[in-house]
């Protein structure tokens, strides 16, 4: 008999491509999902000329003037069985598309991200603030004193 062909070496050489069969697909899926997790522009972006927002693992951006109307709103994440109510900001276009950022991608208060984004989307002559962050939020917090 062949050292080759013997029956235990070709077992153990079967069950290296079965397993490796298996793990390829779940290593694969496993890296794609930390990858999604980690992804650094999550939420919202905030800029003079547009808002970029993160959704289902897809960046996607819309002009200030395509924006009809911004709020808060609750949405559930599970099913009728089991509820998963999650405040969200929701983002309205002209084109009756409907965007949520949950609070968890927001990293903040979705009433507080909503006021700011209303005193820009209405104060088309300060976006340009939004160039430089702090300034915005300063903009922002003296307006509403």
């Amino acid at each position: 008999m062949n050292r080759w062909t013997h029956p235990t070496l070709t077992r153990r050489a079967r069950s290296a491509w079965v397993w490796g069969a298996i793990f390829l697909p779940l290593s694969i899926y496993m890296w794609r999902t930390a990858s999604l997790a980690l992804r650094s522009n999550r939420g919202i972006r905030l800029s003079p000329d547009r808002v970029g927002l993160s959704q289902k693992s897809e960046d996607l951006y819309v002009s200030w003037n395509q924006i009809r109307h911004l709020g808060v709103e609750e949405i559930n994440l599970g099913t009728a069985m089991r509820k998963n109510i999650v405040p969200c900001l929701r983002i309205g276009a002209e084109d009756g598309g409907v965007f949520h950022v949950e609070a968890a991608e927001l990293g903040s208060d979705p009433n507080a991200v909503a006021a700011l984004m209303c005193y820009y989307l209405d104060r088309p002559q300060e976006r340009h603030l939004l160039a430089r962050p702090e300034v915005a939020i300063g903009r922002f917090r003296e307006a509403q004193v």
